[in-house]
């Protein structure tokens, strides 16, 4: 492995760390969160920048925007002094979700291979039709002769 490489790799790991935290800092409502998502987006947009992943960077630059903005309304919101309430979920609501989650993933990959269906109905036909005129066509062209 090169040092190019193992450069990258910590920088992921330090990236996917940084994100972690944000999510954990979030679910206190810590403010110091919105820092370690600013700079793990600065992270991810420079890893995806160098892979040659434009528009990943470009949505990586949108998330550091939103964690400025995400800054700028917590920071407001700790001068009113509100506090907001972090609802848990139990088992049962957690399951239910889950299941309406995958009824409509199912629901799209269903859908999704229906219309797969519906193009090799409509292709198939058509590619057979093209041959068959090419075949006739051929042998018309040779009957001339």
């Amino acid at each position: 492995m090169s040092s190019e490489n193992i450069l990258l790799l910590s920088l992921e790991v330090s990236a996917v760390a940084l994100a972690i935290g944000y999510l954990l800092l979030a679910v206190k409502q810590d403010i110091r969160c919105w820092i370690a998502g600013i700079i793990s987006s600065c992270i991810y947009l420079f890893l995806m920048f160098s892979a040659n992943l434009y528009m990943e960077s470009v949505l990586q630059i949108f998330y550091i925007f939103m964690g400025f903005y995400g800054w700028k309304q917590w920071s407001q919101r700790d001068k009113q002094d509100a506090k907001f309430e972090v609802e848990t979920w139990g088992l049962k609501m957690h399951l239910l979700f889950s299941f309406r989650s995958n009824s409509f993933l199912s629901f799209q990959v269903i859908f999704l291979r229906f219309l797969q269906m519906l193009h090799y109905l409509f292709y198939i036909p058509l590619l057979l039709f093209e041959h068959l005129w090419l075949l006739i066509w051929s042998q018309r062209r040779s009957w001339r002769i």
